[in-house]
């Protein structure tokens, strides 16, 4: 069992490791939407949210698991998430 200071340390770990993955991710599906000849508002209304949506997730303002799932999906990338809760 690890002590206090030490799980601290390792959660914060976690969330950074999981944030620079997270970006590179959200950068990739933003490559492709642009290779694709999309931009945000023909994306935005392909998955049925607002332009605003789109744009606040590729800027990274906010993250979003569910939206990073279904914008993958939709460009037909496979994306595959794993977690481990203490």
């Amino acid at each position: 069992m690890l002590n206090p200071q030490d799980n601290i340390k390792l959660e914060v770990e976690n969330l950074v490791n999981f944030k620079i993955h997270y970006k590179a991710i959200v950068e990739k599906l933003v490559t492709i939407r642009k290779e694709s000849g999309l931009n945000q508002e023909s994306l935005a209304e392909w998955l049925n949210v607002g332009r605003t949506k789109v744009v606040e997730f590729e800027s990274l303002k906010r993250i979003d698991v569910e939206f990073l799932l279904i914008y993958a999906d939709k460009m037909s990338v496979d994306v595959t998430l794993h977690f481990q809760i203490n």
